[in-house]
């Protein structure tokens, strides 16, 4: 298991290019299941840090991370609810 996972929004088909506009996304942007790996660090009770991506995103720092924290509150919530 890793030490401190990090995560981010993405593409859900990122074969359509690996560049940052299909990769890094805000949290909650594009097609891509975090909710599946919540869920999974849920499962072996993981409690450590999880990390937010924000390589190379555009836009205001602060209204990114608004953005992201309300898709963290809304994905954390639905990662432990049974």
């Amino acid at each position: 298991m890793t030490s401190s996972p990090s995560i981010n929004g993405a593409a859900a088909n990122l074969g359509q290019g690996w560049d940052n506009q299909n990769y890094i996304k805000l949290l909650g942007d594009g097609g891509y299941d975090v909710a599946t790996l919540l869920r999974a660090l849920a499962e072996v009770r993981y409690i450590g840090p999880v990390g937010i991506q924000y390589y190379a995103l555009k836009g205001d720092p602060r209204a990114n991370l608004e953005v992201s924290m309300q898709a963290w509150r809304t994905l954390a919530g639905a990662a432990v609810r049974p």
